[in-house]
């Protein structure tokens, strides 16, 4: 398995955060862990550590990482897109 090492700036990491928040408050378990498992990822936990957190981890490590980076890009798109 390749090693990888995501690194965000700390403005994006504040907007995880507060994404993390929101979905906190409303509930949204699915989108916590996501997001819960980006911010694992960033302070360096393994992908095999971060998939075990994740609803379809049974899938395999491709799909989590799959996941993971397309929340990523969701994230980084205009909420009114």
């Amino acid at each position: 398995m390749c090693c990888m090492r995501f690194t965000i700036s700390a403005s994006y990491r504040k907007d995880v955060e507060h994404h993390l928040k929101t979905a906190q408050r409303l509930g949204h378990v699915r989108q916590v862990k996501y997001l819960l498992a980006i911010l694992a990822v960033v302070e360096g936990q393994s992908f095999a550590q971060v998939a075990l957190v994740l609803p379809h981890a049974a899938l395999g490590m491709l799909v989590a990482q799959r996941s993971m980076r397309n929340l990523l890009c969701s994230l980084s798109e205009p909420e009114n897109a």
